[in-house]
């Protein structure tokens, strides 16, 4: 094996790739950036597909602040106020509180524009349509994050409450709230426990 010339060196990464081409190992996948209190969950960023997501639903909105464009669908509870305390760039999210009757042709519409999509599911997913959707998905390299039930998602996401902070006896605020994030992909399940301060 001949030794990699100065070029190579001064880019460690076109240098590993190159490493892992000569020794015939599969490339690592690098997925979107999630907001810093997550990424111990998702080391190596949010992966193309689809995404189930269960639980404290503001939560989902970290894993749109790497997205260069971001879309919400079906979600109308989620502010654009909490979407900024997540980091994400609202100047770049679009959001349609109700889709209507085709969701699955909004959907693909907006996967053709937005990096990550946070969405409600539909009423039914049949198996034809969710193979179909994330055959696009992965051909544009855009994520989805479904808050609910889908068959044969990538990865399952789940974050409990498990308690809050600020609540004096009958007076206070609420100022910060702790949860409990969970996900499981191809049968290993990640744990990381989070504050979240509100207003921060």
């Amino acid at each position: 094996m001949s030794a990699p010339d100065h070029a190579d060196r001064s880019r460690p990464g076109a240098l590993l790739t190159g490493l892992r081409d000569r020794l015939g190992l599969a490339p690592v996948p690098v997925g979107r950036a999630v907001h810093a209190d997550l990424r111990p969950l998702f080391p190596g960023g949010l992966q193309p597909g689809v995404h189930a997501f269960d639980g404290a639903l503001s939560v989902g909105l970290g894993l749109l602040a790497g997205a260069d464009w971001s879309a919400v669908v079906g979600l109308g509870d989620l502010g654009v106020e909490a979407a900024v305390e997540w980091g994400v760039a609202t100047e770049k999210m679009i959001t349609v509180p109700r889709p209507g009757a085709d969701w699955w042709g909004v959907v693909a519409e907006l996967v053709e524009i937005a990096d990550v999509v946070l969405a409600a599911p539909p009423d039914r997913v049949s198996d034809a349509s969710a193979q179909r959707l994330a055959a696009r998905l992965r051909h544009r390299d855009a994520a989805l994050v479904v808050a609910g039930d889908w068959p044969r998602s990538r990865s399952r996401i789940r974050a409990d409450v498990e308690g809050w902070s600020g609540l004096g006896v009958g007076h206070g605020h609420l100022t910060a709230q702790r949860l409990l994030i969970e996900v499981t992909e191809r049968h290993r399940t990640r744990r990381h426990r989070i504050v979240v301060r509100r207003g921060s």
